[in-house]
C-alpha cells in the first residue's frame, strides 16, 4: 500500500510526503504470522530554490525518513530514505555541481522512484547500493545527457575512509519520448544491498568487493504506461556477472 500526501508548492519551496506499507506473510525469523502489516517507511520531501535576477541559480533537497518497524528493516531502510543533497546549477542548466547524499547516476535510478516499488530493480544484487555521498557533476548538451560521480561507496549513509570509493559515469539520449543511455561503475561497493545496515554492530565488517559494470538503460513512455529496461554486465572480483531487468509504471489518472 502506497500513500502519496498532498504536494504544496510556493514560488520558491515543493513540500511532498509518502507512506509505504506492506503486508508480510513472514517475520524475519521465518514464522508466518496472522497480522504482519509493516510500516516500511514514511517520508517527507522540502525542496528549496534558490532564485536570482537570472533564474534558479541553486537547489537544496532534504528527506526526512522515519520507519517505526526500524528493526526489521533495518538492513535496507537507509539504502533508500534520507536525500540531503545541495545542487548548484550552471549556465541554463548544462553543468550542474551536486553535494550530500544522493540517487546514484547508473542506469535508469535516477528518473523515478524505486525505494517505493515492491519489486526492486538490479541495484539491490548488483550495485550493492542506490544513495552514496560524495560529489556528482551533471547536465545536458543538446539532445545529450550526462553525469559523472565519484562517491564514499558505502551507501548507507556513513563515510569509511576504508573504502576505496566508486566512480559512476552515465551518458545518455533524449529523442522525443524515447530516452537511453550507458552507464559505468568501477570501485569498491557492498557486495549486496542486504548486507549491511545502520543498525548492524560496528564490530560486523561490510563485505565489500572491487566491482565493474557497464549498463544500459532505456525509458519509454506510451499513453498510461511507462516501459524500463536494464542489463547490466561486469565482474566481483573475479566473477563475472550480468543481468537484466524489464518493467514498467501505469497512471491510472494523472495523480496516480
Amino acid at each position: 500500500l502506497l500513500l502519496m500526501g498532498a504536494t504544496v508548492y510556493a514560488r520558491n519551496y515543493q513540500i511532498t510526503g509518502a507512506l509505504d506499507s506492506r503486508f508480510m506473510l513472514y517475520d524475519n525469523q521465518g514464522k508466518i504470522n496472522r497480522d504482519n502489516f509493516l510500516i516500511h517507511g514514511a517520508e517527507v520531501n522540502f525542496k528549496y530554490i534558490f532564485q536570482g535576477e537570472s533564474g534558479d541559480w541553486a537547489t537544496l533537497v532534504l528527506q526526512a525518513s522515519y520507519s517505526p518497524d526500524f528493526d526489521f528493516f533495518s538492513r535496507e531502510f537507509n539504502y533508500h530514505y534520507g536525500d540531503k543533497y545541495f545542487v548548484l546549477k550552471g549556465p541554463r542548466g548544462q553543468i550542474n555541481l551536486k553535494l550530500g547524499k544522493f540517487v546514484v547516476p547508473f542506469g535508469n535510478l535516477q528518473y523515478y522512484i524505486s525505494h517505493l516499488l515492491i519489486l526492486q530493480p538490479m541495484f539491490q544484487r548488483s550495485l550493492g547500493t542506490r544513495e552514496d555521498i560524495g560529489i556528482e557533476v551533471g547536465g545536458y548538451f543538446k539532445d545529450y545527457e550526462y553525469d559523472v560521480s565519484f562517491t564514499n561507496g558505502r551507501g548507507d549513509g556513513r563515510i569509511s575512509l576504508k573504502n576505496e570509493g566508486l566512480f559512476i559515469f552515465r551518458l545518455g539520449r533524449i529523442n522525443g519520448d524515447l530516452r537511453y543511455g550507458i552507464s559505468g561503475l568501477i570501485g569498491g561497493a557492498p557486495e549486496g544491498e542486504y548486507m549491511i545496515g545502520m543498525m548492524m554492530k560496528e564490530e560486523q565488517k561490510i563485505n565489500y568487493v572491487h566491482k565493474n559494470r557497464l549498463g544500459f538503460d532505456i525509458q519509454y513512455p506510451f499513453r498510461e504506461f511507462t516501459f524500463r529496461g536494464e542489463a547490466i554486465f561486469g565482474r566481483d572480483g573475479d566473477t563475472n556477472v550480468g543481468g537484466f531487468y524489464l518493467g514498467g509504471d501505469y497512471e491510472v489518472t494523472p495523480k496516480i
